[in-house]
């Protein structure tokens, strides 16, 4: 009897540390599950963005090839951003109401022309945003997609509009020749927290956060955001390239 109560009490005392352990470990697994699914899911966004740059790059140097005037019109970036981001989007990018998009978030396109100078600087000529960001108008076409240049930096954006300087203070993997032309494209994604701005089925974006709104548990994505506002962007990529003869000049397409 000795023997098998003290086999007994050894019992109790090892069923209470497995409990003990069992209770601690669980959810520490469940937050490693749920971390490793948000490094999955931020590693797909770049991913996609990525894909996105590629393919505008493939649009601009092709999409007017065949045209007697080889230039990039307004139309031609308004069509680019849609077609680009159906990877993304591929259903739609648009909403039926006024400042509403349907996934929260929507896609946003930053292109810079820069011009290398003959004592090894470079100069942003030229700066362009492709985007959605309107709250009082429905998004319903192609031609609803704003185009706009810019005249300094936007901090939703990680190129610096800077001339006469050293090419990585204009974005840090620059490199350009004296009398070089590149073009510099930026894809993301964007959202607000403003009350202006709304998912499709009528939430305030100031209720979601931007976790949230990209299906993250546990990480928050990066923001470039805007000084003075709520608009971010997220999940940039960028690619460098040098534009076919025509298709660009000193002046913004607008």
């Amino acid at each position: 009897m000795t023997i098998w109560g003290g086999v007994n009490r050894f019992l109790v005392k090892t069923r209470g540390a497995i409990l003990t352990e069992f209770a601690f470990c669980v959810p520490v697994l469940f937050i490693l599950i749920l971390y490793i699914y948000d490094a999955t899911l931020m590693s797909r966004y770049y991913k996609q963005t990525e894909q996105v740059a590629c393919q505008i790059i493939n649009m601009l140097q092709n999409v007017s090839q065949k045209r007697n005037d080889k230039r990039i019109t307004k139309t031609d970036l308004q069509n680019i951003l849609i077609a680009a981001y159906l990877t993304i989007y591929p259903d739609t990018a648009f909403s039926s109401l006024a400042g509403g998009h349907k996934y929260g978030h929507f896609p946003e396109i930053f292109m810079y022309y820069v011009k290398g100078n003959d004592d090894g600087s470079a100069s942003v000529v030229w700066g362009i945003i492709i985007h959605l960001w309107n709250y009082n108008v429905v998004l319903d076409t192609p031609n609803k997609v704003r185009v706009d240049k810019r005249e300094s930096s936007n901090g939703r954006s990680r190129i610096n509009m800077k001339q006469n300087v050293s090419p990585n203070l204009i974005f840090d993997k620059l490199q350009i020749e004296k009398g070089e032309t590149k073009i510099i494209i930026e894809s993301c994604l964007s959202y607000s927290r403003n009350s202006r701005y709304f998912w499709g089925n009528g939430t305030s974006c100031s209720k979601i956060s931007e976790r949230q709104a990209f299906g993250f548990n546990l990480i928050s994505p990066k923001a470039y955001t805007r000084s003075g506002t709520q608009d971010s962007a997220y999940f940039h990529s960028t690619v460098i390239f040098t534009p076919k003869t025509g298709l660009f000049d000193e002046n913004a397409t607008l």
